[in-house]
């Protein structure tokens, strides 16, 4: 057996083979950028630290020629990373690249396809891990019950045509993430995968971004609220906001009972009480759907190379 050829690192300037990939693929409707905002809320910290998050306007386009139309899947040689990193990042070079962006894996109309959702999962997680060869790269994702998740995914497509006929792409029975999430490992067999469900958001949001970061457990991240504060009533933020100000130090079993506690006395009913109506799907049947999602939660949890943040 041949030794494996190991990259020049006297012709990089713009790449580095030590530099930590973050790729969080969303999924579709259960971010809305907030990753990356909460993020870079801690400014001083990821500068610090050379971590580099940045802006999606500055590197879906760059991805997107790479991956699709030069690459075509392909791992990057030399020159395509240095020319990648240049463009993504510039003359700095980083410790960590956190690049956060829901559309990674489809776009929104073409998820729902050949009976499931993120039928190609494999081949794209392959084709952005293969952006960067000799980087670590780990990759990022919140699941979503299919029960609020597709009518979610309609609005955000956008009416080209009835409900009905979207609904009719996929098949209710057998729609599963943890087929999506195995696909994916498939795929990128060498990435590791962190996966939280998006129901546990407020309260696990300060484990994602920590993670996201490669902090140290226990750090508590300055947007660590972020999900919590926007889904609760004018009066409720406040009410919070002047609780955890007086709390600077508060530990995360602290943290979470206290966003537990607010969330029951003053989240904002249009922005928890999600829509379960399925058209043609009885009541029971929303209900054996949820039932499913929450069972096939254990399964993420138990594939090789998998790990499922949990409150």
């Amino acid at each position: 057996m041949t030794d494996a050829i190991q990259p020049d690192l006297s012709r990089r300037v713009y790449s580095d083979p030590d530099t930590e990939v973050v790729l969080h693929v969303g999924f579709i409707c259960t971010d809305d950028e907030k990753l990356l905002w909460s993020l870079r809320r801690d400014k001083p910290l990821l500068e610090e630290k050379a971590i580099a998050v940045p802006r999606q306007k500055f590197f879906t386009g760059v991805l997107r020629e790479f991956a699709t139309r030069r690459l075509k899947g392909e791992p990057a040689g030399l020159a395509d990373q240095e020319e990648l990193f240049e463009r993504l990042i510039g003359t700095t070079l980083v410790d960590r690249l956190v690049l956060s962006y829901d559309s990674f894996m489809s776009a929104p109309g073409r998820v729902c396809r050949d009976g499931g959702i993120y039928v190609n999962a494999a081949d794209k997680a392959r084709e952005l891990r293969n952006l960067f060869p000799d980087c670590d790269v780990e990759f990022m994702c919140a699941v979503r019950n299919p029960a609020t998740f597709l009518p979610a995914l309609y609005r955000r497509v956008g009416p080209v045509e009835d409900f009905e006929t979207f609904l009719g792409r996929v098949d209710l029975r057998t729609l599963r993430w943890s087929d999506v999430i195995q696909r994916m490992r498939e795929g990128v067999p060498d990435a590791p995968i962190t996966v939280w469900a998006n129901e546990d958001t407020p309260f696990v949001w300060n484990e994602v971004l920590r993670r996201a970061a490669g902090l140290d457990p226990g750090h508590a991240m300055t947007g660590r609220f972020e999900v919590a504060r926007e889904i609760m009533t004018d009066a409720g933020r406040s009410a919070f906001d002047a609780y955890v100000a007086r709390r600077p130090d508060m530990e995360e079993d602290h943290a979470m009972k206290v966003i537990e506690l607010f969330l029951s006395k003053f989240a904002a009913p249009d922005e928890v009480e999600e829509s379960l109506d399925l058209p043609g799907i009885p009541p029971e049947g929303i209900e054996v759907l949820t039932t499913l999602y929450e069972e096939d939660l254990d399964r993420i949890a138990a594939i090789p190379g998998v790990e499922l943040i949990v409150p």
